[in-house]
């Protein structure tokens, strides 16, 4: 368990200030660098800063290492995080040193194709990426939309209208945290789930970058929009740094090669994907 020792380090400055350090039984509590101490037979650990660190004590020590640094008043923050579903920036609280970041890029948006709708020639026909939501240097890629490409030659003609062949050249489906398939057929098929983005406790604290769905009605090539992908990592920061960040949209829906906000008509329609996400945590756990 961890705990701050009843005994504390006490030190004037050149002022004639006293300041005061806290000993703790532990370094997860005191953080690292530390110093190490012993306090009536227990073993104790007092937090190291920088010497322009808001809680450095005129305090100095210089470690094996030729590093010089100053008892910091206090240790390891206490926990704490932050949801951002807008641009915007941080500010490293005091005493942090170290952030975990959640990042989830947009959902890409659904894709449906109608064949009454094109000429002939050779045609690529796909629906709108997610954007990438990125906070400093990490990055949560947006999720990739379907595409089809493929060949279409007039066949013939009559009183009820134009036929054609069409030539499938490349086909993919749409990749991002849960991927999704390309189909045909009269079926309505939803894009990737939003994606959850967990503290290091594992509580959800919110969800973002589903893909759109698709509905063809009997249309040949329906892509559903996966959700945006998914990146958790670890940064060394420095308090009071301002970090900027940004977070990425979801890809429009592509109806026939024509972007917009879906919608649904004659049984037919989509949705684009939902936008991104960040969650940062920092404190104890953490660093």
């Amino acid at each position: 368990m961890m705990a701050t020792l009843a005994k504390k380090i006490y030190i004037k400055n050149s002022a004639g200030t006293q300041q005061t350090a806290l000993i703790y039984s532990t370094t997860g509590e005191s953080g690292v660098p530390y110093l190490s101490l012993t306090v009536d037979g227990v073993q104790g650990y007092a937090c190291l800063v920088g010497t322009s660190d808001a809680r450095a004590t005129s305090g100095r020590v210089k470690r094996p290492d030729g590093n010089q640094y100053a008892i910091g008043t206090s240790g390891t923050p206490d926990y704490g995080y932050g949801y951002y579903t807008s641009n915007g920036s941080f500010t490293v609280p005091v005493g942090v040193t170290m952030l975990r970041v959640t990042c989830v890029g947009g959902g890409a948006g659904g894709i449906i194709w109608r064949d009454r709708e094109h000429g002939t020639g050779t045609i690529t026909t796909n629906g709108q990426n997610g954007g990438n939501t990125v906070f400093g240097s990490v990055v949560g890629q947006g999720a990739v939309a379907a595409v089809w490409k493929y060949t279409r030659v007039q066949t013939g003609s009559d009183e009820y209208g134009t036929y054609y062949s069409t030539t499938t050249i490349l086909q993919t489906g749409s990749t991002g945290t849960t991927n999704c398939g390309v189909y045909g057929g009269t079926s309505s098929y939803s894009g990737g789930g939003a994606v959850p983005l967990s503290r290091i406790d594992g509580t959800v604290v919110g969800y973002a970058g589903a893909g759109g769905y698709a509905d063809g009605d009997g249309h040949p090539f329906i892509g559903p929009g996966a959700s945006g992908y998914k990146k958790v990592q670890t940064i060394a920061v420095s308090p009071g740094q301002v970090i900027g960040y940004s977070i990425g949209g979801g890809g429009l829906f592509s109806w026939s090669g024509g972007l917009g906000n879906g919608g649904n008509s004659g049984g037919n329609g989509g949705a684009p994907g939902n936008a991104g996400a960040i969650l940062v945590e920092w404190g104890k756990g953490i660093q």
